[in-house]
């Protein structure tokens, strides 16, 4: 969580709002100021009062993550950013396409569209790593556009037509 709120620091901009359930390092590691921090709506409803009212299903969880809500639960807010995840470049593909399955790509795809910053290596293995996010489109043609351009770069991955080495240096950045 340390490593993604890092990564989220150096590729979020002061505004930028996100969807997050376990939001202690994340929040604290993302906030390089009082400026620039990211509003964090949490799925846990340990900052979001309309959460915490929420009934509780009676599953035992962590302390202070009894209750949990659907990202769609904030689809009104219109966050800037859905998920996110840290993924290495050991099979980097297939983590990809298992990020996108749990950040629920397919449901929220008129709405949001993968983007891929290259970040700091691993401090111990030194593999290169990735931040995958889920990024608010502006419109549905916006959405469409980016999400062409992520399955042409994911294509070229999985197809291995790049070598690692080469398909490191490929991102998407705006």
């Amino acid at each position: 969580w340390s490593d993604k709120g890092r990564a989220l620091k150096n590729h979020t901009r002061p505004g930028d709002t996100y969807v997050a359930a376990a939001i202690g390092a994340l929040g604290y590691y993302s906030c390089p100021s009082v400026a620039h921090c990211l509003t964090i709506y949490d799925r846990n409803g340990l900052v979001n009062r309309e959460v915490a009212e929420q009934p509780w299903s009676g599953e035992l969880r962590s302390p202070g993550h009894d209750k949990v809500v659907d990202r769609s639960f904030f689809y009104d807010k219109k966050p800037t950013l859905l998920d996110s995840k840290v993924l290495t470049q050991f099979r980097l593909a297939a983590q990809v396409r298992l990020a996108l399955l749990e950040m629920e790509a397919e449901a929220v795809r008129e709405r949001y569209y993968p983007e891929i910053f290259e970040i700091r290596p691993h401090p111990v293995s030194g593999m290169n790593r990735y931040l995958l996010m889920l990024k608010r489109a502006q419109t549905k043609q916006e959405s469409v556009t980016k999400w062409a351009e992520f399955e042409q770069w994911n294509a070229t991955i999985k197809s291995g037509r790049k070598s690692e080495d080469e398909a490191e240096d490929v991102t998407l950045e705006e």
